[in-house]
């Protein structure tokens, strides 16, 4: 079973490998050629989303279980700033989550309900100089709180907990800093271009033989128009295509005014650069410190009360690749490999069970391979395969102190595939449902107990609704 389902893993990543080759079919527009002009673009957008995850493996002979099922609420506002000199991305994301959750490990069966809230901000910069060199800053923050009440049935012959309150806190912050050489434009907008002249062409509603610099210039006037931002979605709708007609006219692009041409514009202006296209290549070293801490209260059983106090805080840094390719109007690659290597102390307070005190340091090494293939059928819909593997080395972990081995080193594989499905509803109403299968495999170098391996499935339904 296991060698079967590396097979269709490794059969997986080989195929859309060959669709990213074969893919590209004659196009005599490159869409690699456009360049953003300076540009800024906000999008505040609300979602649902329901989630799921089914999880079996085997270590030994004993089976176990996993079960999740989620949903929540979310608000989201991503900014984005390109000119020649910067590129800056912001997002903030607020989160309302509730799940239920089955555990059967054998000896122990568990069930759940939680609910949390959360709350992130994260900016990065690209200040770029000479012969795309660039310096990259940024800031990351999230803020979770989590309040939860469940009972727990285990058949467990020391622990036996009947119920459980916990108000939880979790904080976690980085500083990613780099340096690099290259740039990744965003190309969405020759692509509308695109889409409007030669869907016009072929109704027979624009003037044959543009050449594709015009039609560059046409991208380059829509990017302009979408600077001027309006809260009143349906104002500024008006405005932009009163300003694209005009565009056209002066320009000499359409040869007929009537209903059939405008049906078409409204069309192809409001979907087809909903997604996000990329296009360029960097290459960066990257340095990132953080610090992440998490605290509890518990109680259980009403007056067995409990605090708990950990995290962590260290520096990982290494070279990142990043390659977005589009290989003709409908297709795109794009690429990610990543290779970091960090330095982490870990320190604890606890009163509970088992009460501990202790800070500890250990070294680890992570390799990050990604590669998706992007299909676009049509103005409204983007569909993804992705095929992702990874290796992780978690080095011996000590007590600072007392030089007491706490964990032995250990090795983790990660390897899988996925499939997304983005599909606009209505011009402001998103549907993304993802499902994917990955296999896992840890494997501690000094005890045959702890090596196990497996395969998880989820799929992920959202709906999104576009305020501005």
């Amino acid at each position: 079973m296991k060698k079967n389902f590396r097979f269709a893993l490794i059969l997986s990543a080989i195929v859309l490998f060959s669709i990213a080759v074969n893919a590209q079919t004659a196009n005599h527009y490159n869409l690699s050629a456009y360049k953003l002009p300076d540009y800024r673009y906000h999008l505040l957008e609300t979602g649902f989303t329901l989630a799921g995850v089914n999880n079996s493996h085997k270590v030994f002979d004993q089976k176990s279980l996993y079960q999740l099922f989620e949903g929540d609420v979310n608000v989201n506002y991503n900014s984005y700033l390109n000119s020649r000199k910067t590129q800056r991305t912001q997002a903030f994301r607020a989160n309302f989550n509730g799940s239920s959750l089955y555990k059967d490990g054998g000896s122990v069966v568990e069930e759940n309900s939680n609910l949390y809230s959360s709350f992130s901000y994260g900016i990065i910069n690209k200040l770029y100089f000479h012969n795309k060199v660039f310096l990259e800053t940024g800031v990351y923050g999230r803020y979770r709180y989590g309040h939860i009440k469940y009972s727990n049935n285990r058949i467990d012959t020391l622990i036996s907990i009947n119920d459980l309150t916990s108000n939880e806190h979790d904080v976690t912050a980085n500083i990613p800093l780099g340096v690099g050489i290259g740039r990744i434009e965003q190309i969405q907008d020759y692509q509308k271009a695109i889409y409007i002249y030669e869907d016009l062409l072929k109704n027979g509603r624009a003037v044959a033989g543009k050449s594709e610099q015009e039609v560059m210039e046409l991208a380059t006037f829509i990017s302009q128009l979408k600077n001027k931002r309006f809260f009143d979605f349906r104002i500024k709708n008006i405005q932009d295509l009163e300003a694209l007609d005009s565009f056209l006219i002066v320009n000499n692009f359409k040869t007929q005014n009537d209903a059939r041409y405008f049906a078409r514009l409204v069309d192809n202006w409001n979907f087809v650069d909903n997604f996000i296209r990329e296009s360029g290549t960097t290459i960066s070293f990257k340095v990132t410190p953080d610090y992440s801490r998490y605290q509890n209260r518990r109680v259980y059983n009403i007056d067995d009360k409990h605090k708990y106090l950990g995290g962590s805080y260290g520096i990982e840094g290494g070279v990142a690749f990043e390659h977005f390719k589009p290989l003709n109007f409908y297709w795109q690659s794009n690429t990610a490999v990543s290779a970091m290597s960090g330095y982490r102390y870990k320190f604890e307070e606890s009163d509970t069970i088992v009460p501990s005190e202790y800070t500890s340091s250990y070294q680890t090494l992570n390799l990050n391979f990604v590669q998706s293939i992007e299909y676009y059928p049509n103005t409204r819909t983007r569909m993804t395969g992705s095929f992702n593997a990874g290796y992780l080395k978690l080095f011996e972990e000590k007590n600072i102190d007392s030089e007491e081995l706490l964990r032995p080193e250990g090795e983790y594989i990660y390897t899988g595939i996925s499939i997304m499905i983005d599909y606009y509803i209505s011009q402001r109403v998103r549907l993304n449902a993802t499902s994917s299968v990955h296999y896992n495999s840890m494997d501690n170098n000094t005890s045959s107990a702890f090596k196990s391996d497996g395969f998880s499935s989820a799929f992920k339904v959202n709906l999104a609704y576009s305020i501005f």
